[in-house]
């Protein structure tokens, strides 16, 4: 099976990337075993990577190319440790991961991971890569959805990290 055919930018590759984690990672599939499936996906995300991690899409849906230094391993790393945490709500919004949920008995592990507490939107973070702001105006987590793609995982309710 080809899991990333179409894909164009890296922000629809991270998306997919995450459906396909949700539906194939072993720990998440207890009646099947997927392992195969599983490397084979991750095998096909990490060469679409390569050719995708520069491509984004602005708000009026028009392609660029942007200098990106993160790795497929990063990406990849990060989902799959958070998708099994039970009470988070992870949200792929641009290239951008935040966190909101049960964040507090998790807080700990989120700094492990490499994720930020933003206190005015009151959601943790994680971006790779510099960040340059624009503009002086704060945005809320609301504006930021409304201006890039954005997936939602539900709550997760297979394992606690405590």
């Amino acid at each position: 099976m080809r899991y990333f055919e179409g894909i164009k930018t890296i922000e629809d590759l991270k998306q997919k990337y995450k459906k396909f984690v949700k539906e194939l990672h072993p720990d998440l599939n207890k009646e099947k075993d997927t392992t195969k499936e599983f490397v084979e996906m991750k095998k096909q995300y990490e060469e679409k990577f390569k050719q995708v991690k520069n491509t984004f899409i602005n708000s009026q849906g028009e392609y660029y190319e942007k200098e990106n230094e993160e790795t497929p391993e990063e990406y990849a790393e990060i989902i799959e440790k958070l998708i099994i945490i039970e009470g988070l709500t992870i949200e792929i919004i641009g290239s951008w991961i935040w966190v909101t949920g049960n964040t507090k008995d998790n807080k700990d592990y989120l700094k492990e991971l490499g994720f930020k507490y933003s206190s005015n939107k009151k959601a943790w973070y994680f971006h790779t890569g510099a960040y340059r702001k624009r503009s002086k105006k704060k945005h809320t987590l609301s504006e930021i959805r409304e201006m890039f793609d954005n997936t939602k995982i539900k709550e997760q309710t297979q394992l606690t990290m405590s």
